[in-house]
């Protein structure tokens, strides 16, 4: 509920602001659309018996939620209504606890694929679930205009909108009561700080600015350890590792579930659960080299030596000319992987000497060129001098003669 909401509240009925503020722990999920009950909200209650005592509602200072809620949304708008409850803080009500039910709906039906599919299969999947969303958005439009006579309009918060909250249900990989909505909770709590933070900072990164976001990051760290199991946290870091992949890593490279699984394992345990990127936060550091290092030595034993080929030759550029270039010349099926390695690490040892600001200009040249002819040495040792001149003849290794330039 907004803000404006609360303080409507509380000019019409302190008793509600107390309900308000703890509606979202409290109300069940109510049926959608499609489930509502036939009975109307408007029909006059039957006649009580002689000496029996009705159900009816009763507003006295033992104030209790489930004295106004009902799992007919018509029954809990004339309940709201009944109290004297501003419209603008029904909608707020009603509006919000729409979108959770459909959200949750829509998490809880099963996945055809399931979450690990990738390649057409994910794509396929992900088509649906688009149609999904945008047909349960059209069902919330027709349930709020008929209740409140208004649109439903998407919330201020990525994380108010449907389409959100079902992918953040998707990946939380859980739909444990009340486990989910902490998690949204503890996203949409992050947003609203993190451009707090920004407006703020008027747009000028200062020491101040970073720490206040490194804050917030470890505030909704700990928070989403608090709101998960220690099962369905490692399962939210394995499913967010995998997103990582999927974004942008998998397009060409089509894999098993069990394989995706394998590289979002690798990636989870080289980075840790606080190295997950949210895409959250302004201050997402990168992985540093020794832990790029450290997750390609992990993908490779994940994946194996052949599969490991293929995924670098899918996603890498100059792995996929280098293995073109091996399977050409004749030369061992490893071959690629090798000269991979090398260069890998004389790039890593070169960026390392320049951004020492230790070494000075002549001592730097020195020691780019003592790489260059490290390295030069090594690829012409590993292909053999007929294979490099055609190596070299084919411009593939000009990135060698790179290495020595400051």
């Amino acid at each position: 509920m907004s803000r404006r909401g609360i303080l409507a509240v509380s000019l019409c009925l302190n008793l509600v602001l107390l309900a308000v503020a703890i509606f979202a722990f409290r109300r069940p999920a109510a049926p959608a659309v499609s489930s509502l009950p036939a009975e109307s909200a408007s029909a006059p209650a039957s006649p009580a018996a002689p000496g029996h005592v009705t159900n009816s509602v009763v507003i006295t200072n033992r104030f209790h939620w489930s004295q106004l809620e009902s799992p007919n949304y018509e029954r809990y708008l004339a309940n709201l209504r009944g109290i004297g409850c501003p419209e603008k803080t029904i909608r707020d009500i009603l509006v919000r606890d729409i979108e959770k039910t459909f959200a949750l709906r829509m998490a809880k039906r099963p996945d055809p694929v399931g979450f690990w599919a990738c390649g057409p299969e994910r794509e396929s999947a992900e088509a649906a679930r688009r149609k999904e969303i945008a047909n349960s958005r059209e069902e919330m439009r027709e349930l709020t205009r008929r209740l409140l006579g208004v649109d439903y309009v998407k919330g201020s918060s990525d994380f108010d909108d449907l389409a959100g909250q079902a992918i953040l249900m998707f990946i939380a990989g859980t739909t444990r009561e009340g486990a989910v909505e902490k998690v949204m909770n503890t996203f949409k709590r992050a947003e609203a700080v993190r451009d707090e933070i920004r407006e703020a900072s008027e747009g000028v990164i200062t020491p101040g600015y970073e720490v206040e976001l490194a804050r917030n990051r470890e505030q909704t760290l700990a928070q989403l350890r608090d709101a998960l199991s220690p099962g369905e946290l490692e399962e939210f870091g394995l499913r967010f590792s995998a997103i990582k992949f999927m974004e942008g890593d998998l397009d060409d490279f089509k894999c098993s579930p069990a394989e995706l699984r394998a590289m979002a394992a690798a990636y989870y345990q080289t980075v840790g659960f606080s190295g997950l990127n949210f895409e959250l936060f302004d201050n997402e550091p990168d992985m540093p080299p020794a832990k790029e290092d450290e997750l390609l030595a992990r993908m490779k034993i994940a994946l194996g030596d052949r599969r490991f080929e293929d995924f670098l030759r899918d996603t890498d550029s100059d792995f996929n000319a280098l293995s073109g270039f091996v399977s050409e010349a004749n030369l061992p099926g490893n071959m690629a992987l090798a000269l991979f390695d090398v260069r890998r690490l004389a790039e890593r040892e070169r960026s390392q000497i320049l951004a020492d600001a230790s070494i000075s200009g002549p001592a730097r040249h020195a020691r780019l060129e003592e790489i260059r002819r490290a390295t030069l040495d090594a690829v012409r040792a590993q292909l053999g001098d007929p294979a490099y001149q055609d190596y070299a003849g084919r411009g593939m290794g000009a990135w060698i003669e790179e290495l020595g330039r400051p």
